[in-house]
């Protein structure tokens, strides 16, 4: 109820309970797990309503700077909203469903930017939010030194048909000892590495402004332990992934950010190794040896690596034989469809799709068909296009370094994808699009705030005259 009243509120409380989700689903109310995966959908339900309810809402100037974009959004939205009534599709609710999985939460590339208005009121929100990273790392940290798959700590948000305890991920070092990768709060694995790269972005951006050279001491080096904090999490979980999204994210933000700070951001990436070297050598030297060995320790493993960066970049021929040009509908293979069929009681009445699935490009070419597909890949492509040209328009140089972080944690995952299947990601995936854009358009409001400025100090100001000639006086 106070989400669709105060939209701004909620969005801030969908971006807690996607960190604490999974923690209510696997500690605290297992037996609601389900209930509670969708209660999210709900509150974005009612931040959408609240959102169009209101009738003044701040100014949104940059609809021409993002007109491309927004044509291949409405594209994508009418052929996915066409094919919902696909006779092959499992059934009419499961396609509602998979449109929720597409469309639910791309809102908020329009809500964000009308959220936060300035750059201060960004600044403001991030300033908590990120803290929450040191509790989240913390439950990692201590679910790593239990070390028990078996442990209710361990436990994944298990649903009737998702396993057992036997199935918890561990990885070995080169001694063949075996660690858990943590999950922390998240139900699962995916969620925490999104989560991380992301919370990594944001506080590179937020440590380099010039605003928090301001605080005191102890907030600043509270910032960069936060920093090292999520390095060690990384490693922890085990994901080659991640720690290749954390060097993608470093490199573009500081190759792309301003130089005219050069000490500075030399002095913050020192500061920001240090810690992160001495925390892992302290804390957990076991989960760097467990992650070199599972992406390096022979070569079952490295081919396996490079078997899952070609799964990227390569076109699902096998899956789009089965799928033809529309494919089996939208929905069809997320994982939520089958519990949710049966919880309402609803008989599959499409067709059963013959192979397995795991990949997103498997599952988008098996639910949209070739068709659906390519539009797809185009939408995913025109976001990093209209990112890039969001952070070159961007003048103000505390918002381009806003952004270009924003910018920087939606590079990897766009290019290998997730968010139609993890929607930790899919929730993140549009806040930090939207992001980018509420930088821009601030930047445009300040800029037309100056420009109106100026015009009325040049219509109020006295119209100076010249002096007249000084008479020569006559002798």
């Amino acid at each position: 109820m106070l989400a669709w009243r105060k939209w701004e509120f909620g969005v801030q409380a969908l971006l807690v309970i996607v960190i604490v989700e999974g923690a209510i689903r696997k500690w605290f109310l297992p037996s609601y797990a389900e209930l509670v995966y969708f209660y999210k959908d709900g509150l974005m339900c009612a931040i959408i309503i609240g959102y169009l309810a209101q009738r003044c809402k701040p100014p949104f100037i940059i609809k021409r700077q993002i007109k491309l974009f927004s044509g291949v959004v409405g594209a994508f939205a009418l052929y996915a909203f066409a094919v919902v009534a696909n006779p092959r599709a499992p059934h009419l609710w499961a396609s509602l469903f998979g449109i929720k999985a597409y469309y639910l939460y791309m809102p908020l590339i329009f809500i964000v930017p009308r959220m936060f208005t300035t750059k201060e009121k960004l600044i403001a929100f991030l300033r908590w939010y990120l803290i929450i990273a040191l509790a989240v790392a913390a439950i990692g940290v201590w679910q790593f030194m239990d070390g028990n798959p078996g442990s209710t700590l361990n436990r994944y948000a298990w649903n009737d048909a998702a396993g057992s305890a036997s199935d918890i991920a561990v990885f070995a070092d080169s001694e063949g000892s075996f660690y858990v990768r943590v999950t922390s709060t998240f139900s699962f694995i995916s969620g925490l590495t999104v989560y991380l790269p992301t919370v990594f972005a944001l506080l590179l951006g937020l440590t380099s402004l010039r605003s928090t050279r301001t605080l005191p001491l102890g907030i600043r080096w509270l910032y960069y332990v936060v920093m090292g904090a999520t390095v060690i999490s990384a490693f922890m979980s085990g994901s080659r992934s991640v720690i290749i999204n954390l060097l993608i994210i470093t490199l573009v933000f500081y190759a792309f950010t301003s130089m005219k700070d050069a000490l500075h951001r030399l002095r913050q990436f020192a500061v920001a190794a240090v810690l992160v070297y001495l925390a892992l050598v302290t804390v957990s030297p076991q989960a760097v040896e467990g992650l070199y060995h599972r992406a390096f320790g022979g070569e079952a493993q490295i081919e396996e690596g490079h078997a899952r960066i070609v799964e990227v970049f390569s076109f699902p021929f096998n899956e789009a034989a089965y799928a033809g040009a529309l494919g089996y509908g939208i929905g069809a293979t997320q994982n939520s469809i089958p519990a949710l069929m049966r919880r309402l009681g609803l008989t599959h009445t499409g067709e059963q799709i013959p192979i397995p699935v795991e990949s997103e490009t498997s599952r988008v070419m098996l639910e949209l068909g070739v068709v659906g597909f390519l539009l797809y890949t185009l939408l995913r492509l025109s976001i990093l296009i209209v990112l890039w040209q969001a952070c070159v328009m961007i003048r103000d140089r505390e918002h381009k370094t806003l952004a270009v972080a924003a910018f920087a944690a939606m590079i990897f995952p766009l290019i290998a994808g997730g968010a139609v299947v993890v929607h930790t990601q899919n929730v993140y995936q549009w806040f930090l699009i939207g992001t980018v854009f509420a930088l821009l358009n601030a930047d445009k409001l300040s800029s037309r705030a100056l420009a109106a400025e100026e015009s009325t100090l040049r219509q109020t100001w006295p119209v100076m005259r010249p002096l007249p000639a000084p008479v020569e006086s006559i002798e």
